[in-house]
């Protein structure tokens, strides 16, 4: 994939990967726009990309990496010391 500038924005980086279309985001801009709600949760909201698909292209757009933890086993000790509103983050 090309690397990508900083300055862009998550809504076209999802254009440039094919998550949607202009057409699709021109209707989302405006929906945000006259809701004050983000083109990205406007996306999700109506199912034309998924939370875990805006989640991996704000990762590459931040130069992170993504984990799935939902298989991870944990040492019990370990997260025994970890409070609840911490580990609810």
């Amino acid at each position: 994939m090309p690397e990508i500038g900083r300055s862009a924005q998550l809504d076209e980086l999802m254009l440039m990967r094919g998550l949607i279309t202009v057409t699709q985001l021109e209707e989302a801009r405006a929906i945000a726009a006259g809701q004050r709600r983000s083109v990205a949760r406007v996306l999700v909201d109506m199912g034309l990309v998924t939370e875990n698909a805006a989640m991996l292209v704000l990762a590459e757009r931040m130069g992170l990496e993504v984990m799935d933890l939902s298989e991870a086993q944990f040492d019990a000790s370990a997260v025994a010391m970890v409070p609840e509103a911490v580990a609810r983050r």
